[in-house]
């Protein structure tokens, strides 16, 4: 899960933060995090999820990004 916050939208929306090679690294730490820890068993199925906070306003919204690194792993 990658979580990104914003107080406001002058550096862009906090999803807009989440760029391809961010989520290739949390794959990649990911990946060698499972394999140097092999006997617990951990599944082979891997998903990156998203949550942006948008907190420019005067009631924060949130969102959920589902699977947001899809395809990019083999």
């Amino acid at each position: 899960v990658e979580v990104k916050t914003r107080s406001n939208n002058y550096f862009g929306r906090p999803e807009e933060s989440v760029t391809h090679r961010k989520l290739k690294f949390i794959g990649r730490a990911a990946k060698f995090y499972r394999n140097n820890r092999s006997y617990q068993k951990l599944p082979s199925l891997e998903r990156i999820d998203v949550i942006t906070v948008d907190s420019s306003s005067s009631a924060p919204q949130i969102n959920l990004i589902r699977n947001a690194g899809f395809g990019m792993f083999p």
